[in-house]
Protein backbone atom coordinates (compact mmCIF):
# COMPACT_ATOMS: atom_id res chain seq x y z
CA UNK A 1 0.00 0.00 0.00
CA UNK A 2 2.77 2.45 0.87
CA UNK A 3 4.49 1.76 -2.48
CA UNK A 4 1.22 2.40 -4.31
CA UNK A 5 0.78 5.74 -2.54
CA UNK A 6 4.42 6.65 -3.26
CA UNK A 7 3.92 5.85 -6.95
CA UNK A 8 0.79 8.05 -7.04
CA UNK A 9 2.65 10.81 -5.18
CA UNK A 10 5.46 10.75 -7.78
CA UNK A 11 3.07 10.72 -10.73
CA UNK A 12 1.14 13.67 -9.29
CA UNK A 13 4.35 15.57 -8.47
CA UNK A 14 5.33 15.30 -12.14
CA UNK A 15 2.09 17.17 -12.87
CA UNK A 16 2.75 19.81 -10.20
CA UNK A 17 0.25 18.32 -7.74
CA UNK A 18 1.11 17.62 -4.11
CA UNK A 19 -0.43 14.56 -2.47
CA UNK A 20 -0.85 14.77 1.30
CA UNK A 21 -1.66 11.16 2.25
CA UNK A 22 -3.18 10.52 5.65
CA UNK A 23 -3.44 7.00 7.03
CA UNK A 24 -6.21 5.60 9.20
CA UNK A 25 -6.71 2.14 10.64
CA UNK A 26 -10.41 2.39 11.42
CA UNK A 27 -13.24 4.27 9.71
CA UNK A 28 -14.02 6.06 12.97
CA UNK A 29 -10.69 7.94 12.62
CA UNK A 30 -11.60 9.52 9.28
CA UNK A 31 -13.50 12.62 10.54
CA UNK A 32 -10.70 13.71 12.87
CA UNK A 33 -7.86 12.91 10.46
CA UNK A 34 -9.61 14.57 7.53
CA UNK A 35 -10.54 17.60 9.59
CA UNK A 36 -6.91 18.04 10.71
CA UNK A 37 -5.60 17.58 7.16
CA UNK A 38 -7.96 20.17 5.71
CA UNK A 39 -7.25 22.61 8.56
CA UNK A 40 -3.51 22.21 7.94
CA UNK A 41 -4.03 22.77 4.23
CA UNK A 42 -6.05 25.90 4.82
CA UNK A 43 -3.38 27.21 7.16
CA UNK A 44 -0.63 26.83 4.53
CA UNK A 45 -2.29 29.21 2.09
CA UNK A 46 -5.74 30.66 1.67
CA UNK A 47 -6.95 27.33 0.28
CA UNK A 48 -4.53 24.64 -0.73
CA UNK A 49 -6.82 21.64 -0.49
CA UNK A 50 -8.16 21.17 -3.99
CA UNK A 51 -9.69 17.70 -3.67
CA UNK A 52 -10.11 14.72 -1.36
CA UNK A 53 -9.19 11.34 -2.85
CA UNK A 54 -10.97 8.50 -1.06
CA UNK A 55 -9.13 5.28 -1.84
CA UNK A 56 -12.16 3.19 -0.87
CA UNK A 57 -10.20 0.65 1.16
CA UNK A 58 -12.58 -2.28 1.82
CA UNK A 59 -11.77 -2.06 5.54
CA UNK A 60 -12.86 1.59 5.66
CA UNK A 61 -15.92 1.65 3.41
CA UNK A 62 -19.29 1.93 5.06
CA UNK A 63 -22.34 4.08 4.40
CA UNK A 64 -21.83 6.26 7.50
CA UNK A 65 -18.25 7.12 6.61
CA UNK A 66 -19.06 7.77 2.99
CA UNK A 67 -22.05 9.97 3.87
CA UNK A 68 -19.76 11.93 6.21
CA UNK A 69 -17.23 12.41 3.39
CA UNK A 70 -19.88 13.60 0.93
CA UNK A 71 -21.32 16.08 3.44
CA UNK A 72 -17.89 17.27 4.61
CA UNK A 73 -16.55 17.87 1.11
CA UNK A 74 -19.71 19.57 -0.13
CA UNK A 75 -19.84 21.87 2.91
CA UNK A 76 -16.26 22.95 2.23
CA UNK A 77 -16.78 22.92 -1.55
CA UNK A 78 -13.98 20.40 -2.12
CA UNK A 79 -14.39 17.73 -4.82
CA UNK A 80 -14.50 14.13 -3.56
CA UNK A 81 -12.71 11.73 -5.92
CA UNK A 82 -13.13 7.96 -5.74
CA UNK A 83 -11.84 4.96 -7.67
CA UNK A 84 -15.16 3.12 -8.07
CA UNK A 85 -17.27 4.69 -10.77
CA UNK A 86 -20.96 3.99 -10.49
CA UNK A 87 -21.39 3.12 -6.83
CA UNK A 88 -19.62 6.03 -5.15
CA UNK A 89 -20.30 8.67 -7.79
CA UNK A 90 -24.03 7.94 -7.72
CA UNK A 91 -23.87 8.11 -3.92
CA UNK A 92 -22.47 11.66 -4.00
CA UNK A 93 -18.77 11.63 -4.92
CA UNK A 94 -17.87 14.33 -7.41
CA UNK A 95 -15.90 12.17 -9.80
CA UNK A 96 -14.42 8.73 -10.17
CA UNK A 97 -11.85 7.18 -12.42
CA UNK A 98 -12.03 3.42 -12.56
CA UNK A 99 -11.18 0.48 -14.72
CA UNK A 100 -13.65 -0.02 -17.56
CA UNK A 101 -15.14 -3.53 -17.17
CA UNK A 102 -15.72 -3.91 -20.92
CA UNK A 103 -12.06 -3.12 -21.65
CA UNK A 104 -10.91 -5.52 -18.95
CA UNK A 105 -13.16 -8.25 -20.35
CA UNK A 106 -11.72 -7.71 -23.81
CA UNK A 107 -8.21 -7.80 -22.40
CA UNK A 108 -8.96 -11.06 -20.53
CA UNK A 109 -10.36 -12.58 -23.73
CA UNK A 110 -7.17 -11.67 -25.60
CA UNK A 111 -5.05 -13.30 -22.89
CA UNK A 112 -7.21 -16.44 -23.01
CA UNK A 113 -6.87 -16.50 -26.80
CA UNK A 114 -3.07 -16.32 -26.52
CA UNK A 115 -3.10 -19.25 -24.11
CA UNK A 116 -5.76 -21.45 -25.72
CA UNK A 117 -5.25 -20.80 -29.42
CA UNK A 118 -1.62 -19.83 -29.71
CA UNK A 119 -0.29 -22.15 -27.01
CA UNK A 120 1.44 -19.44 -24.99
CA UNK A 121 2.41 -20.72 -21.53
CA UNK A 122 0.16 -18.88 -19.04
CA UNK A 123 3.10 -18.61 -16.63
CA UNK A 124 4.99 -16.44 -19.11
CA UNK A 125 2.27 -13.82 -19.47
CA UNK A 126 2.51 -12.24 -16.02
CA UNK A 127 0.33 -9.51 -14.61
CA UNK A 128 -0.80 -6.87 -17.08
CA UNK A 129 -1.97 -3.36 -16.38
CA UNK A 130 -5.68 -2.89 -16.99
CA UNK A 131 -6.41 -1.26 -20.32
CA UNK A 132 -9.15 1.33 -20.50
CA UNK A 133 -10.60 3.57 -17.86
CA UNK A 134 -13.96 5.07 -17.10
CA UNK A 135 -14.53 8.63 -15.89
CA UNK A 136 -17.85 9.25 -14.16
CA UNK A 137 -19.05 12.70 -13.05
CA UNK A 138 -21.86 13.44 -10.60
CA UNK A 139 -23.74 16.46 -11.97
CA UNK A 140 -25.37 17.26 -8.60
CA UNK A 141 -21.96 17.35 -6.93
CA UNK A 142 -20.53 19.56 -9.67
CA UNK A 143 -23.42 22.00 -9.19
CA UNK A 144 -23.15 21.91 -5.38
CA UNK A 145 -19.46 22.80 -5.65
CA UNK A 146 -20.10 25.59 -8.13
CA UNK A 147 -17.87 23.96 -10.74
CA UNK A 148 -18.13 23.95 -14.51
CA UNK A 149 -16.72 21.36 -16.89
CA UNK A 150 -14.92 22.90 -19.83
CA UNK A 151 -16.22 21.77 -23.21
CA UNK A 152 -12.81 20.40 -24.20
CA UNK A 153 -13.00 17.91 -21.28
CA UNK A 154 -16.42 16.50 -22.20
CA UNK A 155 -15.09 13.87 -24.67
CA UNK A 156 -13.08 12.28 -21.81
CA UNK A 157 -16.12 11.77 -19.56
CA UNK A 158 -17.78 8.39 -20.01
CA UNK A 159 -20.85 8.84 -17.82
CA UNK A 160 -22.80 11.55 -16.06
CA UNK A 161 -24.88 10.57 -13.01
CA UNK A 162 -26.84 12.36 -10.28
CA UNK A 163 -27.28 11.71 -6.58
CA UNK A 164 -30.77 10.36 -7.32
CA UNK A 165 -29.28 7.60 -9.47
CA UNK A 166 -28.41 5.63 -6.30
CA UNK A 167 -32.01 5.04 -5.34
CA UNK A 168 -32.53 8.41 -3.70
CA UNK A 169 -31.10 7.91 -0.21
CA UNK A 170 -27.55 9.14 -0.94
CA UNK A 171 -25.99 6.24 0.96
CA UNK A 172 -23.09 4.26 -0.41
CA UNK A 173 -24.13 0.87 -1.66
Amino acid sequence: EAREIDAVRLALAAQGIELDARYVVDASEIPAVLGAAVAAGWNKTKRSVDAIWYRADPMLVDATTFDFLVGFTRRLRIPLLTPIAAEFTKAGATMSVSVDPVSVGSQAANIAKRILWRGVDAGTIGVEEAVGGKVTINQDAIRALGLDIADEHLPFIDEFVTDADDGGDGAAK
